[in-house]
């Protein structure tokens, strides 16, 4: 049986929603469906686009309360998957702009051999950012995330990329721990990890590069030190770091 992709989708803009419908096809290829976890002012921008993608029976979306959060919205993603899929089958909790990237890049037949192999496995297993893949990031994104690696050593006792973008995990093994999430912010993504501790296994990976030059169609070395010179994309990264530091160091 092929695996399933859960999807958190935030998309005020409706580029994101290119991407999905550009690699429809490919995602079809590699997993039996798509569940999406649509944010209210998506649903509110893009109604239209989701009617047309929700004739579709690949997709199944789930709608989030107008005052709900991220959090909120990965939650009910993976509460949408785990009601309606076999618990032995294999979840991959990933981001849309990551696996449209990758799937449209050329990495694409390596990122594929490897989602295959994960899909394969008993216990969860989490991809991580290689040397290489952290090195096409902005210098704030790379040294304000690996402030929350860093604390995360202490507590795994070894490398983790405690802000991930794709996780696999049995349907029944995610249903087991989803009632012990309470964050309704990206502490979500520490939660999960901190309750994986002692069965997760990691592989690292260079497909794991930034996607936002290709998603939104800029030279990487302009963008890149475009943020990197953006005070307001330093503080945005920080106001990120924040929920997920905060179960970091609640868990201590």
């Amino acid at each position: 049986m092929k695996p399933a992709i859960v999807l958190p989708f935030h998309d005020p803009t409706g580029v994101y929603f290119s991407q999905l419908e550009a690699v429809t096809p490919q995602l079809k290829y590699v997993f039996s469906r798509a569940f999406v976890s649509i944010s209210p002012v998506t649903l509110q921008m893009h109604s239209q686009r989701i009617s047309a993608l929700g004739e579709d029976p690949f997709f199944s979306f789930n709608f989030n309360d107008p005052d709900s959060l991220v959090g909120d919205h990965y939650r009910s993603a993976y509460r949408s998957a785990v009601d309606s899929c076999a618990p032995d089958l294999a979840l991959h909790l990933c981001d849309i702009d990551k696996v449209a990237f990758v799937l449209q890049s050329e990495y694409r037949d390596l990122f594929l051999a490897d989602i295959q192999k994960a899909s394969n496995e008993n216990s969860p297993v989490l991809f991580q950012r290689t040397p290489a893949a952290w090195a096409s990031y902005p210098k704030n994104y790379r040294e304000i995330e690996h402030l929350a690696i860093q604390v995360a050593e202490f507590l795994f006792g070894k490398y983790i990329d405690i802000a991930w973008s794709h996780l696999v995990i049995r349907a029944g093994h995610l249903n087991t721990i989803l009632p012990q999430l309470k964050s309704r912010d990206f502490g979500i993504l520490a939660e999960i990890l901190l309750l994986l501790k002692d069965v997760i296994g990691t592989k690292d990976v260079d497909w794991l590069l930034w996607e936002d030059p290709f998603i939104y169609s800029r030279n990487p070395d302009d963008l890149k030190t475009e943020r990197d010179n953006s005070i307001e994309e330093t503080q945005k990264r920080l106001q990120w770091l924040r929920p997920i530091m905060r179960v970091l160091l609640d868990s201590v």
